[in-house]
């Protein structure tokens, strides 16, 4: 698992995580956008910085195909 910190066209980045292609946005609103390459796959929304790491593994595992193996 990697963590970055960026600003995300424009808007402030909380936490930033990036796991087998997929990187994970944490924006100071709540909401982890979950994105392939450039392409958003997944939003989840009331996510706190403490919770953040888990729900994007989850998120990854579902979006992938890893949930169901």
């Amino acid at each position: 698992m990697e963590y970055l910190m960026d600003i995300w066209h424009g808007k402030e980045v909380a936490q930033s995580l990036a796991k087998d292609g997929y990187t994970g946005r944490l924006m100071t609103d709540g909401r982890l956008e979950t994105y392939f390459g450039s392409n958003l796959v997944w939003t989840s929304y009331s996510v706190s910085k403490d919770t953040a790491e888990l729900e994007f593994m989850e998120t990854v595992h579902l979006v992938s195909g890893q949930l169901y193996e």
